[in-house]
């Protein structure tokens, strides 16, 4: 597991895991603690890892036995969100419960825009030159000078947009007043939650 979890880090790769924990705790709704769900919730806490788990429905079930024993963990989801976990009703075929999540993508949308700041201006004049050259120096009627206007209107966009290349750039349905501190206040709010709801001491929290 240490190897994956330095794998998937190293490279920037979103993990989720399913695990037959084989361990207790009420942390993912078990219904007591024994020492291996205690080294277990340690190395989620030391790992940073999300318990994708809600309530209390047993994933575990025999004649003389029902527990929770199956976890869903992620970690470095960017972009993506892991919903609606749930123990399904289906049968599974096996004392193990079919758990299932929805995978929701956080769509990016690629946009073009130029930069007026990048335009080659020399390039510029001399394509609006090229442009005009054919233009008359003198319109007779309002027809004309309406035709003459369109033309130069063009000719000055044509010779912008030769001169000033798109760019691309990809939006994200991120908000503009989202910064690194919050980011580091949210994740700290997280680890206090996480050890309020493991030692019940939600004063701290």
């Amino acid at each position: 597991m240490e190897r994956l979890l330095q794998y998937c880090g190293d490279r920037g790769v979103g993990l989720i895991l399913g695990c037959d924990c084989n361990a207790h705790h009420t942390y993912w709704g078990s219904t007591n603690v024994n020492n291996r769900g205690e080294e277990l919730l340690q190395f989620i806490f030391s790992h940073d890892l999300e318990l994708a788990n809600k309530g209390s429905e047993p994933t575990f079930i025999t004649k003389v036995r029902q527990e929770v024993l199956d976890i869903t963990l992620s970690k470095n989801l960017r972009g993506i969100n892991l919903v609606r976990w749930h123990v399904s009703q289906e049968a599974s075929l096996s004392d193990h419960r079919l758990i299932r999540f929805d995978i929701e993508a956080q769509v990016e949308t690629k946009v073009t825009y130029r930069v007026p700041k990048s335009t080659n201006w020399r390039g510029y004049k001399e394509s609006l030159m090229e442009e005009l050259v054919e233009l008359e120096p003198y319109q007779k009627n309002e027809f004309e000078l309406d035709r003459s206007a369109q033309m130069v209107e063009n000719a000055i966009v044509k010779a912008y947009e030769e001169n000033c290349p798109l760019r691309n750039n990809r939006l994200k349905k991120d908000v503009p007043w989202w910064t690194r501190r919050l980011e580091k206040l949210r994740n700290r709010t997280r680890k206090l939650y996480k050890w309020a709801r493991r030692v019940g001491d939600w004063d701290s929290y």
